[in-house]
Order: structure tokens, then sequence, then C-alpha cells
């Protein structure tokens, strides 16, 4: 075998190996004119463009933040919103997944509000503050959104325009790389 030959081989296994890397991990689908992100085992019960949360959601704001109980008041604010469905876990890569809402708190123009539908209120608190979350939330202890979302897992991330409606969903990333791969693709969905 050649040395051309040899090379020319490596590069097509590295290629099937990448392109299969990032056929396993991610799923980038056009849907109705909109970008969804998701692992290709992990499916929504919505319809991604379409389907949109009512506008008379009323949520119960927790931890001092500055929320109006009025969801899609909330959402009218700004072009879009990231929104984390998150139950209280001592999940590790759950945990984890709290770094990355902060970061994208603090580093975009794009909200996070976090939604739970834990139903005590102290002990809601309590997890926010043991678990350093620092994004704004709201206590569903209804579980309306959840039961309207219908997420296949939680955390899961559910980015909505400022009319409410679902434009992509994604779940727990494992590892910092996964979560810098969703952090940039936000920014470049956001700023299209």
């Amino acid at each position: 075998m050649s040395l051309k030959s040899f090379l020319i081989a490596i590069v097509i296994m590295l290629a099937i190996s990448t392109s299969w890397y990032a056929y396993k991990t991610y799923s980038f689908t056009k849907l109705s004119g909109n970008y969804k992100i998701l692992t290709n085992d992990q499916k929504m019960a919505i319809n991604l463009g379409k389907s949109q949360l009512p506008s008379t959601v009323r949520l119960n704001p927790v931890n001092g933040s500055s929320l109006k109980p009025n969801l899609a008041e909330e959402l009218r604010k700004n072009p879009y919103t990231l929104l984390v469905i998150f139950e209280p876990t001592s999940c590790g890569s759950c945990l984890g997944e709290f770094t990355l809402y902060n970061s994208l708190k603090s580093d975009r123009d794009t909200p996070v509000i976090g939604i739970s539908s834990m139903k005590d209120q102290k002990e809601l608190e309590t997890y926010i503050r043991n678990a350093k979350l620092n994004i704004p939330v709201y206590q569903d202890s209804l579980a309306f959104v959840g039961a309207f979302l219908q997420p296949a897992a939680v955390p899961a991330k559910v980015l909505v325009d400022s009319e409410g409606k679902i434009k992509w969903v994604d779940y727990v990333r494992e590892n910092q790389e996964d979560q810098n791969i969703f952090a940039g693709f936000l920014s470049w969905y956001v700023q299209r």
C-alpha cells in the first residue's frame, strides 16, 4: 500500500468516525422553519414551531425573583427565553447542568428561567440554594407547564419565543464539551 493510499484511508476513517459521533450525539432537524437540537433517542409530545404555551399560565415566582406571575408577560420582554424544566435531584449530570444554566444567564441576552413543579416552596428554595442555581425560578405546583410540554426527561431546556411558541428542546448534557456545543448552538440560533 502506498503512502498516499494509506493517508487517504486514514482521512476516510476519521471522517466516518467524526460524522458517526456527530450523528449519534446530536440531531439538528428543521421543522416548520425552526431548528431543534436533541439526542436521537429523545422525543417530545409537542409540535415544534406550532405548539404554544397558553397565555393564561400563572406561576409562583420563588427565591426572591422579580418574575411576573403571568408567564406570557415575562416571555414578551425578550425575543427568546430559555425555560429550564427541572425537579430536585441528586443526579450528578443533572446538577452539572446547573453550572451551564448559571453561565447562560450571565453570558447571554437570552434570559434563562427555571420552572419546577415541587409543591413545597420552602423545600424548593432550599434546594435552589443548596444546588447553587442562580437563575430566577417559578414554582409550578400544579405541574401545568410540565403536563403541557411532557418532556421525555428532566431537566429539559425549552427555547420559546416572545409569543410562547416552542422553538426547540434539549436535555441533559453530560460533559463540559457537550454543554459548550449547546451554548454555541443557542447563541447562533438567537442571533441569526
